[in-house]
């Protein structure tokens, strides 16, 4: 009874309890002010894959970095029996080249036979 008093506590002092206050912080040598243009397209930027390929049956989930001036897009692939997490990458976040399945379930592992995808990129 002790233990789980005790992780409750811990769940309560350290959750978010003034949302309206949290900021992330600015990146040096800008204003702040980031513009957006919408552009629509008659198809998605990354397309599901041809058959038998590991984003044959869907594709989502994008996490996009951007390294050495290129966007690097770490993204969701599904075959039909398991979730894989595929690369592809674009010199201006619009064309995209896909450079296949970077990561993929192993029955062996903690993941099983079903997924190893929907993560999230961070480049440091």
């Amino acid at each position: 009874m002790k233990r789980l008093l005790g992780a409750a506590a811990c769940v309560l002092l350290t959750g978010c309890s003034r949302y309206s206050d949290f900021t992330l912080p600015l990146q040096s040598g800008r204003d702040g002010r980031v513009d957006y243009e919408w552009v629509v397209t008659p198809s998605p930027v990354i397309p599901r894959g041809a058959a038998g390929a590991f984003d044959d049956v869907d594709a989502l989930n994008p996490s996009v970095v951007i390294v050495n001036g290129r966007y690097w897009n770490l993204y969701s692939g599904y075959d039909g029996a398991a979730w894989h997490t595929g690369l592809a990458v674009s010199s201006d976040g619009l064309a995209w080249s896909k450079q296949g399945a970077v990561l993929s379930p192993d029955a062996r592992g903690w993941e099983g036979d079903y997924i190893a995808a929907n993560g999230s990129a961070l480049h440091h």
